[in-house]
């Protein structure tokens, strides 16, 4: 396979995953800093809860593996042009130190590394079902991150960035749970589920704030984000909450304060793509 044909087959799988999205090859953009040209190997620009997006890919058929000083190139490409998120697709693999500068850079643009092996069976992370009696939802985990979907005591499944253990996203306050609330069990519309935990956080817990804000919009369900600021959590409580006909799904995702609005960014984007689902007892 040759470069052509390796950016190509990076094209076509891209258009698999994002359905309604604007997607270009071999795109020439201006920066916004440097005044100057900038190739792009794919462009994909879609809008997630009311923002347009940018998407950055740039194709690496290199004979060895990326490293530091590639990462921070593209880092600053897409700083230039503007992106929100960059993916960088290499047959080599990358070293352990491009792995940590992508997930850890400045600016808040959101960046990850495959092969394109990798990008075809698994492009951004990984597909669950977590579910509560006949209640569950299909969910896409975000940009860089997967779903851990082994049910632990008070979450359904859990969220935590590629390369992580659950413990190392808990030491490094990045990490986000899933837990629905049957409606059948109550009258609790969203509002009434949404008063009812803050109440609760106020009464028991040293409370400093508590924020509504509009999420995505969805013709099948209401949405709604809650950023709580709490004495003793391990982080900012971003609360991204989805109310489907019999249940509402919500997505409590702890986050330091430096990356909040990339984490914002990434609690929409599993909002925008849940699907809800029955599970049927076979007994």
């Amino acid at each position: 396979m040759n470069w052509t044909e390796y950016e190509i087959a990076i094209f076509e799988t891209c258009k698999l995953y994002f359905v309604g999205a604007e997607i270009k090859r071999d795109v020439k953009l201006i920066g916004k800093y440097s005044k100057a040209k900038r190739q792009i190997d794919i462009l994909i620009q879609e809008r997630i809860g009311g923002n347009d997006i940018k998407i950055i890919i740039d194709c690496k058929l290199y004979n060895k593996k990326v490293d530091v000083k590639d990462v921070e190139s593209f880092i600053s490409m897409a700083a230039d042009i503007g992106a929100e998120k960059g993916l960088m697709i290499t047959e080599q693999g990358y070293t352990e130190a491009a792995l940590q500068r992508a997930f850890n850079n400045p600016d808040h643009i959101e960046l990850d590394i495959y092969s394109l092996k990798d990008l075809k069976s698994n492009f951004h992370g990984e597909l669950a079902i977590p579910y509560s009696g006949e209640n569950g939802a299909l969910l896409l985990a975000p940009f860089g991150w997967i779903i851990d979907a082994s049910k632990r005591p008070g979450s359904l499944c859990y969220l935590y960035q590629r390369g992580l253990s659950l413990e190392e996203a808990g030491k490094q306050k990045e990490l986000a749970y899933i837990n629905f609330w049957d409606k059948s069990k109550s009258n609790f519309e969203l509002k009434d589920l949404v008063n009812y935990q803050e109440e609760y956080m106020r009464e028991k817990l040293p409370v400093n704030s508590i924020e509504y804000k509009e999420s995505i919009k969805r013709e099948d369900a209401k949405t709604l984000i809650r950023i709580a600021k709490v004495a003793n959590y391990p982080g900012i409580e971003l609360t991204g909450f989805i109310e489907f006909d019999d249940f509402i799904l919500f997505c409590v995702w702890f986050s330091r304060e430096v990356v909040i609005l990339r984490n914002i960014r990434k609690l929409e984007s599993l909002m925008k793509f849940a699907i809800p689902v029955k599970i049927r007892s076979h007994e």
